[in-house]
């Protein structure tokens, strides 16, 4: 029904899987074109339900996400954040640089833990010579599980930990119901990508290298694979 519409803009508006910063931007002009605006669409749809037929909880749920992507959407200002380190309280607004991805992930979550080392891979090379840099905060209940963690991976961007997971009032806020997830800021807080992928960062510091494909080239009849030059 209309509660489920609602909550399926919402989901789609923040959820979306993103290519590239360009690609963010085209994302959310072609659903504007579509819809007119996915957030105030939703809100409209929202508007339009009978609250006295309709569930509270799911009333409730549709609020809260409609709340968050009021705050999340690309081009928006994402709120500044606190959480614990291995040595104290980090805020993001201290730990951004011209561009931060503020990844939300676990230890304990394969698909984290491979796309978090993906992004690492790209902190390591882009991190002095783009001023890019990562946030990441884990949503870990134990936190000797998670120093453990972040000692055997080696990560030297800054790593928190937010042990009520989903709980948090700060994920809560932004509307974090999965992990991964993550928002890509600039050097003023503005939201440039909502869950883009680590080949999305990639095109967007490197274009010309994240789209290097290596094709076959023929030697003496012979196929070999292709090198970059």
């Amino acid at each position: 029904g209309l509660a489920g519409l609602a909550c399926w803009l919402s989901w789609l508006a923040w959820q979306a899987d993103l290519a590239g910063f360009a690609g963010g931007l085209a994302l959310q002009a072609w659903l504007a074109g579509w819809l007119g605006s996915p957030y105030r669409y939703a809100q409209r749809l929202y508007d339009l339900l009978d609250k006295r037929t309709q569930d509270k909880e799911d009333i409730q749920k549709i609020e809260q996400m409609l709340s968050a992507m009021s705050r999340t959407q690309v081009g928006s200002q994402l709120p500044d954040m606190e959480f614990d380190t291995e040595k104290g309280r980090e805020k993001l607004s201290a730990a951004k640089k011209k561009l931060t991805l503020v990844l939300f992930t676990a230890s304990d979550c394969i698909a984290c833990v491979e796309v978090t080392r993906q992004f690492a891979e790209l902190y390591k090379k882009y991190h002095s010579s783009h001023g890019f840099t990562i946030y990441a905060v884990y949503l870990d209940h134990e936190r000797n599980t998670w120093l453990d963690h972040i000692h055997r991976e080696g990560y030297r961007f800054t790593t928190l930990i937010a042990p009520k997971k989903f709980k948090d009032e700060t994920l809560q806020s932004l509307g974090i119901i999965d992990v991964p997830s993550n928002f890509l800021i600039d050097e003023n807080g503005k939201i440039l990508a909502v869950n883009i992928t680590p080949k999305g960062v990639h095109r967007g510091l490197d274009p010309e290298a994240a789209a290097y494909v290596p094709v076959p080239k023929k030697v003496k009849g012979k196929k070999v694979k292709g090198k970059k030059p």
